[in-house]
């Protein structure tokens, strides 16, 4: 058995602002393993944060804002491959990730929604250096949309959808692995939504993904995979 204590306190600042702090200890197996094909030890540390929460427009909107910092050791970090062809890791220790991240949430109007956030997020290894390169640093996001309620457009509702993302590689030590490394720019990608309520029981709607067709990989830490390219679905719903 293993103990793993949290501990939260919240405080009113004002009937529309809370702040809050948090701890939290980190315990967590893996079943990876080392050079010697022995299973790495779980990793262990310990987590702590603060930020405040604010309601607007008689808490028809929040906004959120937080600051973190995560230390840990024996954290896995891919290496290469065994002669077997099994992956095989090291474990780093006096891990630190420091970041923040601010987000936004509810209806600015009684017909328009908005939701949307930044976040930073710094990680590095025991000697200070920047690792875990294939998670970007930053990452923003933002959603919209705007419904009709009178006029020739009534029973239309738009919206878009955008997220970003920095950097990302695959800068891992290999010292017997594939040797290669690949880059992901930053990127961006702009879906939009269009929904018509025909009567109050059947709507359609028009989605249409990653708009200007950007070419990227999800992923480059060990497999690269395409994101989505352009593509729409329309969709007709009932309902009874």
């Amino acid at each position: 058995g293993v103990f793993t204590p949290y501990a939260g306190i919240v405080f009113d600042v004002t009937r529309a602002v809370t702040a809050y702090v948090s701890y939290a200890d980190i315990f967590q197996p893996t079943t990876v393993i080392d050079e010697n094909a022995q299973v790495i030890d779980p990793a262990t540390g310990i987590n702590l944060e603060t930020g405040l929460k604010i309601a607007l427009f008689d808490d028809q909107m929040n906004i959120s804002g937080a600051v973190f910092e995560t230390k840990q050791d024996n954290v896995p970090q891919w290496v290469g491959i065994l002669d077997d062809g099994r992956y095989y890791y090291r474990a780093v220790d006096g891990t630190k990730t420091r970041g923040y991240e601010i987000e936004v949430a509810g209806r600015i109007g009684p017909s328009w929604n908005l939701s949307g956030g930044f976040a930073r997020s710094l990680p590095k290894d025991g000697q200070g250096q920047r690792w875990l390169v294939h998670i970007p640093t930053n990452t923003f996001k933002l959603y919209s949309s705007y419904r009709f309620d009178s006029g020739v457009l009534q029973g239309l509702t738009v919206g878009g959808n955008f997220r970003w993302q920095s950097e990302i590689e695959n800068n891992n030590p290999q010292p017997r692995g594939l040797g290669l490394r690949y880059v992901q720019d930053a990127y961006g990608v702009l879906d939009l939504m269009a929904k018509y309520s025909v009567t109050p029981r059947v709507s359609a709607q028009l989605n249409v993904n990653n708009l200007f067709d950007k070419k990227y990989f999800t992923d480059v830490q060990l497999n690269g995979w395409y994101g989505e390219p352009r593509n729409a679905v329309l969709s007709v719903r009932f309902a009874y």
